[in-house]
């Protein structure tokens, strides 16, 4: 690491679909506390979204290796079918997934182990465009508010 480089922020808590620390990976710095938008979704959505995501794989402890689930095509399809119902103001699905880190921890990972197969990566390719759709004005306010994520957990 040069010396101009800015340092890493250190992790101050995992997301809660991740259950091995193996899959936070040290390169890619976490968002800041208030990227955490988990508080605009209503909570069926939130468990959906956390089902998604931590139905899709899982990384091998002894390996490091990320472990597709079988049927994870009909996971990232769920996934899909959520980013496509969020709302075009505010986004809040998109501003979630940011939240939890889905991208960087789960569906990169997803990418990398299946990378021959055509119908994962197609699915994987959808979601990615769908996400990188440019925020509105509203969606961007949304993702700059502070949400106070200790307590949505006392809730």
């Amino acid at each position: 690491m040069s010396a101009a480089a800015a340092p890493l922020r250190p992790r101050t808590e995992a997301p809660a679909f991740v259950p091995e620390a193996a899959d936070a990976d040290e390169n890619v710095p976490p968002p800041p506390a208030s990227a955490s938008h988990l508080g605009v979704l209503d909570a069926s959505m939130t468990n959906e979204l956390l089902l998604i995501c931590g139905a899709i794989g899982s990384t091998d402890p002894r390996s490091g290796a990320f472990v597709p689930v079988p049927d994870c095509v009909n996971w990232l399809q769920d996934l899909q079918r959520a980013i496509r119902r969020d709302d075009d103001a505010r986004r809040p699905v998109t501003l979630a997934l940011h939240g939890l880190r889905v991208v960087p921890c789960r569906l990169l990972p997803l990418l990398h182990s299946l990378r021959d197969d055509r119908p994962v990566c197609t699915t994987l390719v959808k979601i990615f465009v769908m996400l990188t759709r440019p925020l509105g004005g509203a969606a961007a306010a949304t993702g700059r508010a502070c949400v106070d994520v200790a307590a949505m957990g006392r809730e």
